[in-house]
Parts: C-alpha cells; structure tokens; sequence
C-alpha cells in the first residue's frame, strides 16, 4: 500500500475535484461536515480553519491507494475503516473535520482525504514535519494490520519477476530490438538509454503499472 500526504491550503475546487472523478467519486466518511457542494463544504473548513491564525497551510490532503489484489474486494466499510485508521495514526479525529472519497474511474482504486490539521478549539493537531515519511511508515503498519503484503514486499516480488522474464526472452533475442519487443509481447515497456558511446542501460516497467487515465 502506498500513502502520500502533504500540508496545503485548499479550496472549493479541491473539493469539487475530489467529488468528481468522472462522477464516479463515492464519499465513503466524513467527520464536522453538513455540507453537500463543493463552496458549502470549504466555508465549513474555512470556519474551523481561521480559528487558527499562525497555522500557514492549515489542511492535510492524502491519497491512499492499496494494491490491485487487496483494493478490488473492499467494501466502503473496508475503505472508511482505512481512512479513520491513518487519520487517527496522524492525530486527527472527532475534533477535526474531515472529507473522504474513494475514486474508481480507473483500475486503481483509491481513496482521496482533506482534513483540517485546525480543530475546533484552534490548535493544530498535525506537524508537517516529516509528514510524507510518516504515511509511508503508517502504510506499512496498516498493510501489516490487515495481513497485506507491504509496498517493500510487492517491489521485491516485482523485481525477481522482471528479472526472470528477462532471462528468459533475452536467451531467445536474436537482437536488442529482438528483446523489446518480446518484452512487449510478455507485457513489459523497455526503454533503452543510449549516449555518445552507445548503449547505456534499460528501464522495465510493467504495463500493468501504468495507469493511462490517472486520477
């Protein structure tokens, strides 16, 4: 599972975005919020917000995307309970408002967050120092918690595969242009790196990997 976060200001538009999702974004929790549109919802957080005036960016936004084999079978239960489960690993809970969405417009299923760091008493519960470093700590624990294979787990496993894969059609190549295109034909994209002196090196990625519609 991988989990990226980041201290921001955000706006009705923001917010719009992550309703939308070709309007196929599904509001899975939320916590201090009445609100239905975009514009209602950020007055909302801007009320809550402004209770604190030394805060600069007063928001934390997080995407949440487990893997493939994990993401398909959850229900929107499943997806509230990993939402609430890494907000209260960040500190943020019934006295902060926050806005959950799963988006689902592509294979990848995941989950967008904008929660106030503001709670209703103005204190700032979340320090933006080493917040990224901390969701990727929070994404192994969480993968651990529900018997996941972690991101480390799933790279390893990648990388023995294409390895493999690699062995395999490079004994049968009879050239290097030989060896792309079996690769491509095995489901891998091979980018060749050349210089002045020639060939320089190669970069496999999986075109399972590759999300040709990114939300």
């Amino acid at each position: 599972m991988v989990i990226s976060a980041s201290t921001r200001n955000v706006s009705s538009r923001s917010i719009q975005y992550q309703q939308s999702d070709k309007e196929q974004s599904v509001e899975v929790c939320r916590n201090g919020l009445s609100g239905e549109k975009p514009k209602e919802l950020f007055e909302e957080f801007k009320q809550v917000a402004d209770l604190n005036k030394r805060t600069e960016n007063k928001y934390v936004t997080a995407v949440i995307s487990p893997p493939k084999e994990y993401s398909q079978n959850l229900s929107i239960n499943d997806w509230a309970k990993l939402a609430e489960d890494y907000l209260k690993k960040e500190g943020i809970g019934k006295d902060n408002q926050y806005l959950v969405h799963l988006h689902q417009s592509t294979d990848d299923k995941h989950l967008h967050i904008i929660a106030n760091r503001i709670d209703y008493y103005g204190k700032n519960q979340v320090t933006s120092h080493n917040l990224g470093t901390r969701a990727a700590d929070h994404a192994e624990v969480l993968s651990k918690e529900r018997s996941w294979k972690t991101a480390k787990e799933i790279s390893g496993e990648k990388k023995a595969e294409i390895k493999n894969v690699l062995l395999q059609e490079k004994s049968q190549s009879r050239s290097l242009g030989d060896l792309v295109s079996r690769m491509d034909q095995r489901g891998y994209i091979m980018q060749i790196s050349e210089n002045s002196k020639g060939l320089n090196g190669a970069r496999i990625i999986p075109k399972a990997d590759i999300n040709m519609n990114p939300s």
